[in-house]
């Protein structure tokens, strides 16, 4: 995962194809990335609710 991001980086800061595609590719990136960081932080914040009441 995290080397995905990092060659969709280096593609977009290299400029190899127009300035919109790599608009696009950042923005799915984010769409991707923002969500899962939320669900896991949910998760995270769940099982430490769960764990502090027993």
């Amino acid at each position: 995962m995290a080397m995905t991001v990092t060659s969709i980086a280096v593609w977009i800061s290299t400029g190899t194809n127009s300035t919109a595609a790599g608009q696009l590719l950042l923005n799915g990136g984010l769409l991707i990335l923002l969500p899962t960081s939320v669900v896991t932080l949910v998760l995270v914040i769940r099982e430490n609710q769960n764990s502090s009441r027993r």
